[in-house]
C-alpha cells in the first residue's frame, strides 16, 4: 500500500493530477463556459452560450432570452460541429426537457444544412420548481455526447 512516506514523488504527482483533471475540465479559462461529460450537471445561471468542446462533436446552446416565466415560449438555438469545426448538417440529435429530474418532453430533430437548429417549447403554466433543464444528445463517428443547460426561469 502506498502511503505518503513511501510513495515516490512522480507517482504522487501523477495520482494528484489524475484526481484534479476532471475538475479542470468543468470550467474554461473565462469561468463561464461549461465543459462537461455526459454525467455533468451545469450551473450557468446566465444566458451565455454553453459549448461542449472536450471531444467530438461539439454542441453550442444559446437561449433566445435572458429570462422566461411560466407559460412563455422558449426559443433555443443550437449548433453542432464535427471535430474539424465543420457543420454537422442534416444531423440527428435528441433533446429532452426536465423539471426536478422528471422528463417533460423528449423529441428527435435534425440540423439544417449549416449544422444549426432551433428548438421551441412552452414552459408549463404550473411548475413545481424553477429548475428546468434542457439536455441535448448527439452521436457522430461512434461517439455520443450530451450537453445540458438550465432554462433561465423566473417567477
Amino acid at each position: 500500500m502506498l502511503t505518503r512516506k513511501n510513495c515516490p514523488q512522480p507517482v504522487a504527482t501523477m495520482i494528484l493530477a489524475l484526481f484534479l483533471l476532471p475538475f479542470s475540465l468543468l470550467r474554461s479559462e473565462d469561468g463561464k463556459t461549461n465543459r462537461m461529460t455526459e454525467d455533468y450537471i451545469p450551473t450557468t445561471g446566465q444566458n451565455l452560450p454553453v459549448i461542449l468542446d472536450i471531444s467530438k462533436p461539439t454542441v453550442k446552446i444559446l437561449f433566445g432570452e435572458d429570462k422566461y416565466s411560466p407559460g412563455d415560449l422558449v426559443t433555443v438555438n443550437i449548433e453542432l460541429k464535427n471535430s474539424e469545426s465543420g457543420p454537422l448538417y442534416f444531423h440527428e440529435y435528441k433533446w429532452e426537457l426536465f423539471e426536478n429530474g422528471v422528463s417533460l418532453t423528449k423529441l428527435i430533430n435534425v440540423t439544417d444544412e449549416n449544422g444549426k437548429a432551433t428548438i421551441r417549447f412552452r414552459i408549463p403554466n404550473v411548475l413545481l420548481s424553477k429548475t428546468l433543464l434542457l439536455k441535448i444528445t448527439t452521436s457522430h463517428d461512434g461517439t455520443t455526447e450530451t450537453i445540458s443547460d438550465w432554462v433561465p426561469v423566473t417567477f
